[in-house]
């Protein structure tokens, strides 16, 4: 078997997985993969023109995205890679059995109402670990999923209340009946 092949976003810190999604997918080491680094500003650009990737929700090309070579396929989203291993590859499971209905359910609950309170506050963190090169790429798009017109909008200030406020808020305890 030829090891697959993981697209992961590089940082500061040479070989250091700090992006969360593609971290998701590295989790599956019962196969043998291999990791290609793409700068967060060539995601577009590669994933569409060099590997052949899809979009994902919101029309964007993201990653973590795996190219089988053992079938040709080429899969991105974390979730999407998960089931397509458990398919092609069933005698090593990544998704424990019955969890899949779990986890589709977990993930968009938890964007819908924790991640929107706290996203500013990731996005200022995560000029800190990606490399330079990548900055003003990283603010214009950022900007643009936000909604925003000016990074002020994103302060440290800002997000430091926006952590305050997430704290005190308790989440977790909101009534969905």
């Amino acid at each position: 078997m030829q090891p697959i092949i993981l697209y992961d976003t590089p940082g500061k810190v040479p070989n250091n997985i700090w992006a969360p999604n593609p971290a998701k997918t590295r989790q599956v080491d019962s196969l043998p993969y291999e990791v290609v680094w793409v700068e967060f500003k060539d995601i577009p650009m590669t994933m569409e023109c060099q590997v052949g990737a899809s979009t994902t929700e919101g029309g964007r090309y993201t990653l973590p995205v795996i190219k089988d070579p053992n079938t040709g396929f080429v899969v991105a989203d974390s979730l999407a890679i998960a089931e397509y291993l458990d398919k092609t590859y069933p005698e090593k499971p990544v998704i424990p059995r019955g969890a899949n209905v779990l986890i589709g359910l977990f993930e968009p609950a938890y964007c819908n109402v924790a991640y929107g309170k706290v996203v500013k506050l990731i996005v200022t963190k995560t000029l800190g670990i990606m490399n330079d090169s990548n900055r003003e790429y990283f603010i214009r798009t950022r900007l643009e999923l936000l909604g925003e017109t000016s990074w002020e909008a994103v302060s440290e200030e800002n997000v430091q209340q926006q952590w305050e406020d997430f704290k005190q808020e308790k989440w977790w305890e909101v009534d969905y009946g």
